[in-house]
């Protein structure tokens, strides 16, 4: 039941979602970005998984990034890290018409032994989440400026007042 409430999890801000079975390295395009939608298999069709992002990984994915995100989507790799959790989520850049944009990929095994052969692969756009996080980071390093601003100025205030 788990995996089901993630799989409609994923349905609600994914916007390219497939199924694969690696077992039998064949993938299936649930629902594809218009974005991705030359580089990749076709919605309800399937296609063979090895490869099946090379052409989006060469063509969008920021150059920095693309070694990643062919180890991450390697069956022997996605295997290993579901026999740790049940899901888990690669973050990496794109180039937008020359302007990054951030991106989640996602993936929950979805059999119920766990063996990391079927798998759900969400990919999803992150840049509110990256943008709020430096937001947040910013907020707090302004915080620590001042703070430390302050802790200067009482001691300042404090020496001088001890000359008096």
């Amino acid at each position: 039941m788990k995996n089901i409430l993630d799989l409609e999890g994923l349905s609600i801000d994914y916007d390219s979602i497939f199924y694969a079975d690696l077992d039998a390295n064949k993938i299936k395009a649930y629902c594809v970005s218009d974005r991705i939608k030359d580089q990749s298999p076709q919605e309800y069709q399937a296609s063979t998984f090895d490869g099946f992002d090379a052409q989006y990984i060469k063509e969008w994915v920021h150059p920095d990034d693309r070694e990643s995100m062919v180890k991450a989507t390697r069956p022997e790799y996605i295997r290993t890290r579901l026999r740790e959790d049940m899901a888990f989520y690669i973050n990496y850049r794109i180039c937008r018409n020359t302007k990054l944009a951030y991106m989640q990929l996602h993936m929950v095994d979805v059999r119920e032994d766990a063996r990391g052969s079927q798998v759900v692969l969400g990919y999803r756009n992150i840049d509110k989440e990256v943008e709020k996080g430096l937001s947040q980071k910013q907020l707090l390093q302004l915080l620590n400026d001042v703070l430390e601003i302050s802790k200067i100025e009482s001691e300042q205030v404090h020496i001088a007042g001890g000359r008096q």
